[in-house]
């Protein structure tokens, strides 16, 4: 017991000693008593370099070779980074493996692409290749970017910004940036600068400021307990008001579209007016006419044929064209533009729009979207000959079909129309067709397909039943001009 006591004092002992020594040198130099914060440090790059041969020593009176990436095609690299004077290629090695122009040290400053490097050595035995050699993003020039970048805090870029490939932003964006692809703004993108959007609209997923196009405007409502939608429509509920997302049945009072908040708690921010991207029912045309959609609740729809709507409330046009529902950009207009039917003058023509030259039948084409109430229409027709056939020794003949729905039908009916001989027992000949009679006329056929009532949120829509007449190879074709008159408001 005596041995272990003894023991463990003289270790007590010990360990005071060398607190105590600890203390004093601390105390002699000075050291700090509170620690600094860390400095945010980048690794230094290479800024004179040399390069090595298989075995690691210099590669004195060598050849660098520079290609494009995975190929054999020479790529220029530049001196310095004004870009102006190309290296030779191979970039000759001096004695002590640094690239030169044969006398004096240059530097090798890439251009966004990718390179492939290979070395030789001055009896030009391949040393080395690297492949996939990319330079630093920031270039002294332009920059072009290509992939999906993101940049976390502030990012400022002194040279102009071209981006080719899509992007996600949010925050200030200043300057003049030019943006060439489908770009897509996140969050709540502040434009301070004139930005330029050449060749496609951009996608506003949230609400977009004002410092881009003053005539965007935005609202922000309390969501009333029914909810919105992102990127559809809403109407006021309510008092005090609510933002809601309208019914199908609904043709007016629409206040904009949801761009930020959608829910059924919170706020809504609500533009309403400006360049806006809207949930589509449907396939759009650009310069289209856009109402509130009769069969997807919220929905923007755009109305076929180009004509101003006959009823309901006129949210904006359409600015491209797409052949199915989607997410697309529409120009919101400024007020609520409504067609009352007590100005409408009828008739009024709100298709005519030719067909292509076809020998062939032609599908359901849609005309016409009917308004919110049942509508009386006429359909008249001209048909002519726009390719003559060859070898027919039969008759060719068309008929248009009318496609709608009656406002007591369950359903669509399709009356089928007369069939109009388009080559009497031969070719044909342009710019003329021939009655259902077979006797020859010295124009072309006119026809009438009668006046019908359609239903209310329903389309209007034609078809071509085309029969070749035997022996032709190929059979004439032909151009059809529908004409498709409302009559009636109601």
């Amino acid at each position: 017991m005596w041995h272990i006591r003894q023991s463990r004092q003289s270790l007590e002992g010990k360990a005071a000693v060398a607190f105590a020594a600890i203390l004093a040198l601390f105390l002699v130099c000075g050291c700090p008593k509170v620690a600094k914060a860390q400095v945010p440090v980048n690794l230094a790059p290479t800024v004179h370099i040399q390069f090595t041969d298989g075995t690691g020593k210099l590669l004195s009176g060598g050849l660098l070779y520079t290609y494009a990436a995975g190929t054999t095609t020479p790529q220029a690299t530049y001196t310095d980074s004004s870009g102006t004077i190309a290296n030779a290629n191979p970039i000759p090695l001096d004695a002590t493996g640094s690239p030169s122009n044969g006398s004096t040290q240059t530097g090798i400053w890439l251009t966004s692409s990718s390179y492939k490097f290979c070395a030789y050595n001055s009896a030009l035995v391949q040393q080395w290749c690297v492949d996939n050699i990319t330079g630093p993003p920031f270039l002294a020039g332009n920059n072009a970017w290509t992939g999906n970048q993101t940049f976390a805090g502030t990012s400022t870029f002194n040279a102009a910004v071209v981006l080719t490939a899509g992007g996600a932003f949010s925050g200030a964006i200043s300057g003049s940036p030019t943006f060439t692809g489908g770009v897509v703004f996140s969050g709540n993108p502040l434009f301070t600068g004139s930005p330029n959007f050449t060749s496609a609209t951009p996608t506003w997923m949230t609400a977009a400021q004002s410092g881009l196009n003053p005539e965007i405007q935005s609202i922000v409502i309390a969501n009333n307990a029914g909810g919105t939608i992102v990127n559809s429509l809403a109407k006021l509920s309510g008092a005090p008001s609510t933002a809601l997302t309208p019914l199908v049945t609904d043709t007016a009072g629409i206040v904009g579209v949801v761009t930020a908040g959608a829910g059924t708690t919170g706020s809504a921010t609500i533009q309403n007016v400006g360049l806006v991207s809207c949930n589509f029912d449907g396939a759009t045309t650009a310069g289209d006419y856009v109402v509130v959609s009769p069969t997807v609740a919220g929905d923007c729809h755009d109305v076929p044929g180009g004509g101003f709507p006959s009823s309901g409330q006129v949210m904006g046009r359409t600015l491209s064209s797409n052949a199915a529902s989607g997410l697309y950009s529409m120009n919101l207009f400024a007020s609520e533009d409504r067609s009352t039917t007590a100005s409408a003058i009828f008739p009024s023509v709100v298709y005519s729009t030719a067909s292509g030259s076809t020998n062939a039948n032609i599908g359901a084409t849609t005309m016409v979207t009917v308004g919110s109430s049942s509508a009386t229409y006429r359909l008249t027709y001209y048909l002519t000959i726009s390719v003559i056939g060859s070898s027919c020794t039969g008759n060719t003949t068309v008929a248009l079909n009318t496609i709608w729905q009656d406002p007591l039908d369950a359903g669509a009916r399709t009356s089928a129309g007369a069939a109009m001989v388009l080559a009497n027992l031969g070719n044909g000949t342009l710019g003329e067709s021939y009655q259902p009679s077979g006797t020859g006329t010295a124009s072309a056929v006119t026809g009438n397909s009668g006046v019908f009532r359609a239903k209310a949120g329903t389309v209007i829509q034609y078809s071509t039943t085309y029969t070749i007449g035997s022996g032709c190879s190929p059979g004439p074709q032909y151009t059809i001009y529908p004409v498709l008159e409302q009559l009636t408001a109601n």
